[in-house]
């Protein structure tokens, strides 16, 4: 399952993500919504999962590199408003592809 994978997941069974004031990952779901397949999805992504609860707090969201599919945290504000040329691909060293903003970046409500 990809990171996006998991958000559209968390998103589909009303799981909201949230950072205690400790700085740790936390979930708000309802009775049932998170399956042991799904919980260990969670803790295997912990880090990116705070990292989208941040970055949402701030504006930020994961763009996918159109060619090796990687993920970048980016904000997509007036900078990059209209425009048809995104950010080049810089997680995967040689990668042709263009980080681009093709869905919602969702599951991560504060």
């Amino acid at each position: 399952m990809t990171l996006l994978d998991l958000l559209g997941a968390l998103d589909r069974r009303g799981i909201n993500l949230g950072i205690t004031p400790a700085g740790r990952l936390r979930t708000n779901a309802p009775t049932g919504a998170i399956t042991p397949e799904l919980a260990a999805e969670i803790r295997a992504n912990r880090s990116y999962l705070e990292w989208t609860v941040i970055g949402r707090q701030t504006g930020h969201t994961w763009a996918p590199c159109n060619a090796c599919g990687e993920v970048l945290l980016i904000a997509p504000g007036p900078r990059l408003t209209g425009k048809t040329v995104w950010p080049a691909c810089v997680m995967t060293p040689g990668c042709p592809g263009r980080h681009t903003l093709t869905h919602k970046s969702e599951g991560a409500n504060p």
